[in-house]
């Protein structure tokens, strides 16, 4: 479990800190100093418990701020820090009444009975972690026992067979959806929007799911009847599991066939296939990843060859087969973006 502390005052950050290792065993406190700072944390490092904010900071609108932050986190508890009567100016009965486990503590931090006052709010506070079942849903595991997966995949699916999990620290996962639970596209967006690019499933989970969904891709891909945009669909949730097999266990028999039957049905889809606008509109547009890009590259590649009237099927195989394959070992997405040498993204991803 985390807390956050935003506030620039660092002798009562330290007095703070001070009282949470007194007061609570494993707890992890971030301290952000800014604005920025605070949203950022909010945004990625969460969840958190409750968020303490130091409303004598003059840069900061704490108003503003707990706006922005219940955007990115939901609702929290706040715990506001000040002199009392800065307090009664600076937040707003809306934001104060926001929750039932918001309050107050007033400075001075060093003052006799402040430690008292400080258990008896932060314990409330607690409160509500523990009714959102935060706690039941940590689970203490070795990192090495989970297999991060890229969150775009999950688009492709409205349930999934396994439990999966938020990694808090490195050895602290929340269940974030659980097995055979619905979920929208709507909830992996505000996921996305923390900048959380990876759900993680148990290893043993993994190997069921990629083998189980690897036959039942091979299954769809038999149909002759179905529609293009679902063969277009199947052919990118097939392109989606070769590139998690690789990548998790190498090839494989299974790998290899799914391969195999996924270029035979994009080249059968498209021998005769000239109008590349028409394929767009029937492309699914809900999944953006390094495998739509892979499958978006193998259909241009195929109408490339038709226009040129280049008819030789292990050409086409070919060029499928290196589109598959493009990029898909890289591991961030963004990098895929990258199109020079000169592009200043690549300061983000410096040689280890």
């Amino acid at each position: 479990m985390k807390v956050l502390i935003i506030s620039n005052e660092k002798e009562d950050t330290n007095i703070l800190n001070r009282y949470f290792d007194l007061t609570y065993k494993n707890l992890g406190v971030l301290i952000a100093s800014n604005k920025e700072e605070a949203i950022n944390y909010t945004s990625v490092d969460g969840p958190f418990a409750f968020i303490i904010i130091d409303v004598d900071n003059k840069e900061l609108d704490p108003d503003n701020l707990c706006r922005k932050i219940l955007d990115f986190a939901g609702e929290k508890p706040f715990i506001f820090l000040g002199l009392e009567h800065t307090i009664n100016q600076r937040i707003s009965d809306e934001i104060l009444n926001s929750t039932p486990y918001n309050d107050y503590l007033f400075k001075p931090v060093g003052r006799s009975d402040f430690q008292q006052s400080f258990e008896q709010i932060t314990t409330k506070a607690m409160e509500f972690a523990r009714q959102e079942e935060y706690e039941s849903n940590l689970e203490d595991i070795n990192p090495e026992d989970f297999i991060p997966m890229k969150l775009k995949g999950f688009y492709l699916y409205q349930t999934f067979p396994y439990d999966l999990y938020l990694k808090i620290t490195p050895t602290r996962f929340l269940k974030a959806i659980g097995k055979n639970e619905p979920y929208t596209i709507n909830q992996l967006s505000q996921y996305a929007k923390k900048s959380i690019r990876f759900l993680y499933i148990k290893k043993d989970d993994q190997l069921k799911y990629l083998e189980e969904e690897s036959k039942k891709c091979l299954k769809s891909l038999e149909k002759t009847n179905a529609q293009t945009k679902d063969l277009i669909l199947v052919c990118l949730r097939s392109f989606t599991l070769i590139h998690q097999s690789l990548i998790a266990i190498g090839i494989t028999p299974t790998v290899n066939e799914l391969s195999e039957k996924t270029i035979d049905v994009i080249i059968e889809m498209f021998r005769n296939h000239n109008n590349f606008v028409k394929v767009l509109k029937e492309y699914p547009n809900i999944y953006t990843g390094i495998a739509s890009k892979s499958l978006l590259t193998a259909i241009i590649a195929l109408l490339l060859c038709r226009k040129m009237n280049w008819e030789s099927d292990l050409v086409k195989r070919k060029l499928v087969f290196s589109a598959l394959l493009h990029d898909h070992t890289l591991p961030d997405e963004d990098m895929a973006k990258i199109n020079s040498p000169n592009d200043p993204k690549l300061e983000n991803y410096p040689e280890n």
